[in-house]
């Protein structure tokens, strides 16, 4: 590739052919005005100029016929009207394949007829490419963010993207789940399997740092981080239906964006290209009937004067998954399974240590008023609390959004409005007591009215289920709002 391009030039290499692909630094289409100064030269590096001036893609198939000379171009021109400058009378003509996406096509009409689109509405992009070319794959300028450099011919960016295509494949109805089967997500993370300590939403850990040290941008923007969490962003507050792709760089970007950026970056990009509606549903349960699961997306793409404008809704509800209803975790005694007894000495009734010694009541229906109703506690002596806690917390979201886009000669100027209400409600145990751990003294006097020992009791455990479960309801409310200019000269 010839070198003093812009560095918006990224060359792809698709079997054995090699596709040129051009794009701007500012999102445009092919009928939007720029400044135009194209030297004459060959029509490969023409048309490579023509997209770095007036920020569209340009996708064709470097051969013999593009080393052909352009006599250039030069003024206030969009795409549409300086290619049949360019292109003059070549055995070329080119196809919108979408509003910033322009395929190059070989072929001669003629010597006298000049170069010009095949057809004014867009059309696949394997329909104009030769036979050899099993796939192409377009993407945006940028990955992760404005502070990121932008890819070339001569640099890689170690970065997963996972495409509108991979994410309805996927079937997954939230991105935590769907960034969850990424190989670099390890750690810790929160979502709707987390219980105990759980609140519904979902963040990501990349290579099992702490999920503060993964920062997840919105359209290459910071988002708002989750008000439970601290500075994690929860992912759940960003409806799927939306989403046209999820960047994903693994590597360490802290020197770009700070410590929140230790771990990796995650860039998720919302569609801005749809013209139409898109309306898709899911519902789904589990073979034991429950995990009951409902999304409805819908979501608009159009032009109104000249705004681009993109509106989803999206509405997502989930029923629980109850610990005792599985055998793999109906019970929390993992010995059989190589790990530990993990049952809660906080019983019910009861357990007390009395001179080193744990004691429970020998029969249930004994009130403990003498020291004769008790007897030595055993390793079977405890709580099951598994029989209370859900497996998956059951969570309801309703999310609006809305983008904006105004294109404009020397830039774009864009609005962002996002809002989701999350309600979550985890089921735990009963409330248990411990009175040897709780800050406040809590010893049982000697002289206390039902103390049967005559002897100080400090350590006491017990399990409060005359109360019932425990029921943790968490709603969160996010808001975002993003009004801001994108361009250059």
């Amino acid at each position: 590739m010839p070198s003093g391009h812009h560095p918006a030039t990224l060359a792809l290499r698709v079997g054995f052919l090699g596709i040129l692909l051009a794009a701007g630094a500012v999102r445009a289409d092919v009928d939007s005005p720029a400044d135009v100064d194209i030297p004459p030269g060959a029509v490969a590096d023409a048309l490579l100029d023509l997209a770095a001036q007036t920020g569209i893609s340009i996708v064709f198939v470097r051969s013999e016929t593009f080393e052909a000379r352009s006599t250039g171009a030069r003024g206030r021109l969009s795409a549409r009207q300086a290619l049949p400058l360019l292109l003059g009378r070549t055995c070329l003509h080119y196809v919108a394949i979408t509003p910033t996406l322009i395929a190059m096509r070989e072929g001669c009409r003629g010597i006298s007829e000049p170069a010009r689109a095949t057809s004014a509405a867009p059309v696949a992009l394997t329909e104009v490419l030769p036979p050899g070319v099993e796939e192409v794959i377009v993407r945006e300028p940028y990955v992760t963010g404005s502070r990121i450099r932008l890819p070339s011919a001569d640099t890689l960016t170690h970065v997963d993207i996972l495409d509108r295509t991979d994410i309805e494949l996927a079937g997954n109805q939230d991105i935590g789940a769907l960034l969850r089967t990424l190989p670099a997500v390890a750690g810790n993370a929160t979502s709707t399997l987390v219980t105990n300590g759980g609140d519904g939403t979902a963040n990501i850990t990349l290579r099992g740092l702490p999920a503060s040290n993964t920062l997840v941008l919105l359209n290459g923007r910071r988002a708002n981080p989750d008000p439970w969490g601290g500075r994690s962003v929860d992912l759940n507050s960003i409806p799927l239906g939306v989403v046209d792709r999820i960047e994903v760089l693994k590597e360490g970007a802290s020197a770009l964006y700070g410590s929140d950026a230790i771990a990796g970056v995650v860039n998720i990009v919302t569609r801005n290209e749809l013209r139409g509606l898109d309306v898709s549903g899911y519902y789904g349960r589990s073979s034991r009937d429950d995990l009951a699961t409902r999304n409805t997306n819908l979501t608009y793409g159009g032009d109104v004067a000249n705004l681009s404008i993109t509106l989803g809704a999206s509405y997502y509800d989930q029923q629980p998954i109850f610990s005792r209803d599985r055998s793999r975790s109906a019970s929390s005694d993992d010995r059989l399974l190589g790990g530990s007894n993990k049952r809660s000495s906080a019983t019910s009734p009861a357990r007390v240590t009395v001179n080193g010694v744990p004691l429970t009541l020998s029969d249930t229906s004994l009130d403990g008023s003498d020291p004769s109703h008790f007897r030595p506690a055993t390793a079977a002596d405890l709580f099951e609390y598994r029989d209370f806690t859900v497996a998956v917390v059951p969570s309801e979201r309703y999310s609006l959004f809305a983008d904006l886009r105004h294109p404009a000669p020397y830039g774009e100027g864009y609005a962002e409005l996002l809002y989701t209400d999350t309600q979550a409600h985890n089921t735990l145990a009963p409330a248990p007591l411990f009175t040897a751990f709780e800050m406040l003294d809590l010893t049982v006097a000697a002289d206390a009215a039902f103390n049967p020992f005559d002897v100080p009791v400090r350590d006491v455990r017990r399990r409060f289920t005359e109360s019932g479960a425990r029921d943790i309801v968490n709603e969160t409310k996010t808001i975002r709002a993003v009004v801001g200019w994108n361009g250059g000269v």
